[in-house]
């Protein structure tokens, strides 16, 4: 058997572009701390168009004011300096921005940022996915997390602190987020 993950890649990454898309050509007071408004009903209507079934306004994963730092696609590795692909969308804030559960879901993964005991997820370092009944959103390099795993949570509701845990290239925190549209492995 042959495991087939693209189709889901595929998707993850049309909405991930989408929402680049939504926040890079949104009015510079939206993307600046007013996102919520304009942009998210964009990336919502790309939702209802791949998914129409569920089409929950998602919210934006972070409060207040936030800027485009890396978007989703190709790029240059910070690390290697080579072309490598950037899965997600980074956003950077100032110091102690709250993040949120962009959609009502489940913590199915959490790493606790590194503190001297946890170790934090090698790459991600405070980490958290939450599964929804649409996909799955991931929120990355987190100094703070306030949930755990089977935990339940709520749209627009805290769960960390942006930060600069795990694999990072500056010195200003950020968070890195992916939403994966109806993740899974179809098998051929």
């Amino acid at each position: 058997m042959k495991k087939l993950i693209l189709p889901s890649l595929i998707i993850s990454l049309a909405l991930n572009a989408a929402l680049s898309l939504a926040i890079w050509t949104a009015p510079k007071e939206q993307a600046q701390g007013g996102a919520e408004a304009g942009t998210m009903a964009q990336v919502s209507n790309v939702s209802k168009m791949i998914h129409p079934e569920n089409a929950q306004k998602p919210t934006f994963p972070i409060k207040g004011k936030h800027w485009l730092t890396s978007e989703f696609g190709i790029r240059e590795s910070p690390f290697t300096g080579k072309p490598a692909i950037h899965y997600g969308t980074d956003y950077s804030a100032p110091n102690g921005a709250e993040i949120v559960a962009v959609k009502s879901g489940v913590v199915v993964t959490h790493y606790p940022p590194p503190d001297g005991y946890y170790a934090g997820h090698p790459v991600y370092g405070g980490y958290i996915e939450i599964l929804h009944d649409d996909g799955i959103s991931r929120y990355a390099h987190l100094d703070v997390t306030y949930v755990h795993e089977g935990w339940k949570v709520s749209a627009g509701e805290t769960i960390g602190i942006m930060g600069n845990t795990g694999m990072t290239a500056g010195k200003v925190g950020h968070l890195h987020y992916e939403f994966l549209k109806n993740p899974g492995v179809i098998y051929e």
